[in-house]
C-alpha cells in the first residue's frame, strides 16, 4: 500500500481540486481499516478502487468525455462512497455454524462447463467470429449461462483439498473458456479467484511477489483492452475518439493506443454518473436494482428499465451509484449503498468463519464486484453475485436434503 499512497499523494500534487483531495482521504481510511482486516482480499482494500479511481479524475484532459464535475453530483458521489463504508463497518458478525457438506470435484466441474461447451456447440467460438460482440452476447443460454459460478467454486474446491490435478485442471478449463469467448471481466474474477486460492490455501507467500504481479498485471491489462477493443472494431481500429484526448505530455500521448483506453475506463464512469444526475427526468423506482431478480424470472426484458444514458459514444459504463440514483434519486444512493455494504460485509464474514469452499467462492463473487464498482454495478447491472448466491445456496440446501 505504500506505493498506492506515493501514487495518489502525487496526484492530489498534479491535480488539487476538491474532488481529489475527498478521495484521498477517504482511500487512506479505507486502507487503515483494511490494514486490520484478517484477510488481504477484503472488503475495504477492494472497495478502493472506487476513491482511488476519481483522485485520477481530470477533465482537462479531455473535455469531450470528461466534463467538471458538477457540486451536487460530488455530493451523491461521497454521500453514496461513505454510506457503503459504513455499511461494512456497521456489521457485526454473527455465530455461524460450520458447512460440514463434503462437496465432490467432478458434479461441479462438470456443471461448471456445462454453459461453455453448449454455447460453443450451438454459436461457436467468439473470439473467431466476424462479430465478436453478437457472438458473445448471445453465447450463454438463460440461467444455464449462471452455472459458471460452479467451475469457480470447482477451482476453489480443488485448492482447499490441495488436489494438484483439480488445481490446473479447473484454472486452466477456466482461462481457456473466457479467453475464447472474450470476457475480460471474467478473465479478472478468475484472476482474484487465483490469488485469493493461493493466499488461502498454500503455504506460498506472495507478499515478496506483489510488486512484479502487479505490474505484470498493469501491462497484461493494457494489452487486452488493445487487443480485445481491435477484436471487436476490426473494420475501425483507429477510433476517431483518439483526436478528442490528450495527456498534454509527448511520450504518454506516443502510447495512446495502450493508454487512453483504460484511463477512460477508469474515469469516465464518474463522467456517465453526472450525465446521468443532470438528465434523467424521472426515477425508474427498482428497475435497474432489481435486474437480477428480473432476470431469474425471466421477466426482465417485459419488465425494463429505460436505458442509463452515456456522456459519448466508447466509454459507456457507470460507477455502482447511477443505478440507485436512477432508481431512486439521492434516498437510493445513501440507502442502498449502506444496505449493499452491509451485505458485502456479511457475505466476507461468512467466508471468514465457515471454512467451506463455498462461501469462499460467494465471498470472491462479491468481492470481486465490489472492486468493480467504480466501473459498474455488478451487483444490479450484471448480477451474477445475487444470482450465483441464489443458485450455490440452492445446490447446498439440495445436498443437505439429499443426504438426509
Amino acid at each position: 500500500m505504500k506505493y498506492l499512497k506515493i501514487l495518489i499523494v502525487i496526484l492530489c500534487l498534479i491535480n488539487p481540486k476538491t474532488h481529489v483531495f475527498i478521495a484521498a482521504i477517504i482511500s487512506f481510511w479505507l486502507m487503515y481499516l483494511g490494514k486490520k482486516s484478517p484477510s488481504v482480499i477484503n472488503p475495504y482494500y477492494l472497495f478502493l478502487a472506487t476513491p482511488v479511481s476519481l483522485t485520477f479524475y481530470n477533465e482537462d484532459l479531455s473535455s469531450f468525455f470528461l466534463s467538471a464535475i458538477e457540486g451536487f453530483t460530488l455530493i451523491i458521489i461521497f454521500l453514496g462512497i461513505i454510506s457503503f463504508c459504513i455499511g461494512l463497518i456497521s456489521y457485526t458478525p454473527l455465530k455461524l455454524s460450520k458447512d460440514n457438506i463434503n462437496y465432490s470435484f467432478w458434479p461441479l466441474f462438470i456443471l461448471g462447463s456445462f454453459p461453455y461447451i453448449l454455447g460453443i456447440l450451438v454459436h461457436g467460438i467468439p473470439i473467431f467470429s466476424d462479430d465478436v460482440d453478437f457472438v458473445k452476447s448471445n453465447f450463454f443460454l438463460p440461467i444455464i449461462g449462471q452455472f459458471t459460478v460452479f467451475l469457480f467454486f470447482a477451482q476453489v474446491l480443488a485448492f482447499k483439498k490441495r488436489n494438484k490435478f483439480f488445481m490446473y485442471l479447473s484454472l486452466s478449463s477456466n482461462l481457456f473458456f473466457n479467453i475464447i469467448i472474450v470476457m475480460k471481466s471474467s478473465l479478472g474474477l478468475l484472476l482474484v479467484t487465483t490469488i485469493f486460492c493461493y493466499l488461502k490455501y498454500t503455504k506460498i507467500r506472495l507478499k515478496k511477489y506483489l510488486i512484479p504481479l502487479f505490474s505484470l498485471l498493469f501491462f497484461v491489462t493494457l494489452f487486452f483492452f488493445q487487443y480485445f477493443g481491435e477484436l471487436r472494431n476490426k473494420d475501425n481500429i483507429e477510433y476517431s475518439y483518439k483526436t478528442l484526448i490528450s495527456f498534454n505530455n509527448s511520450f504518454l500521448d506516443s502510447q495512446g493506443d495502450v493508454l487512453y483506453a483504460p484511463y477512460f475506463y477508469l474515469t469516465t464512469p464518474w463522467s456517465n454518473l453526472d450525465f446521468n444526475i443532470n438528465k434523467i427526468k424521472q426515477y425508474e423506482y427498482g428497475l435497474h436494482t432489481l435486474r437480477p431478480i428480473l432476470s431469474i424470472l425471466q421477466i426482465d426484458e417485459i419488465v425494463s428499465a429505460e436505458k442509463k444514458l452515456i456522456r459519448n459514444y466508447q466509454f459507456n459504463t457507470h460507477t455502482y451509484l447511477t443505478d440507485f440514483y436512477n432508481d431512486f434519486g439521492i434516498i437510493g444512493v445513501i440507502f442502498l449503498s449502506f444496505i449493499f455494504g452491509r451485505f458485502v460485509m456479511i457475505i466476507y464474514y461468512n467466508m471468514l468463519l465457515r471454512n467451506s469452499a463455498l462461501d469462499d467462492t460467494l465471498w470472491i463473487y462479491f468481492g470481486f464486484a465490489t472492486l468493480m464498482m467504480f466501473f459498474s454495478n455488478h451487483f444490479t447491472s450484471v448480477g451474477y453475485p445475487i444470482i450465483g448466491l441464489i443458485i450455490l445456496y440452492f445446490y447446498r440446501t439440495f445436498l443437505k436434503f439429499s443426504k438426509n
